[in-house]
């Protein structure tokens, strides 16, 4: 196997890598592909730690503002809709049973709120 200094050695001379034969080029190639590989996953590896540190230091049990927001609407009825608003959500409801498949009445509404 060719060792690093012998790799410098030739990179030092004048010699070019189409005047190596072709055993040698390829165990280059090979050294530089695995020193390559290993680069990457180091660094990935780097990026994974320093992922699962922030997950340590900043994860907070409990639910922040916006979960607990989504749960009170989804736990708290809502008023029943009443004129235009009942045929707004009947269209609403039949196009996305259509779309899924699903029967309009295996469906639940859980909020509608007009912009």
């Amino acid at each position: 196997m060719i060792s690093l200094p012998m790799i410098l050695s030739l990179a030092a001379t004048s010699a070019t890598q189409s005047d190596l034969p072709l055993g040698e080029r390829m165990a280059i190639g090979i050294e530089v592909t695995i020193i390559g590989l290993l680069t990457v996953f180091a660094a990935l590896i780097v990026i994974w730690g320093v992922l699962e540190l922030f997950r340590v230091v900043f994860y907070r049990e409990g639910k922040t503002g916006d979960q607990a927001q989504t749960q009170k609407a989804e736990t708290s009825p809502e008023p029943a809709p009443s004129g235009d608003d009942a045929a707004t959500v009947a269209a609403i409801t039949a196009a996305i049973a259509a779309y899924t498949g699903k029967s309009a009445s295996s469906l639940r509404v859980v909020r509608f709120t007009r912009k």
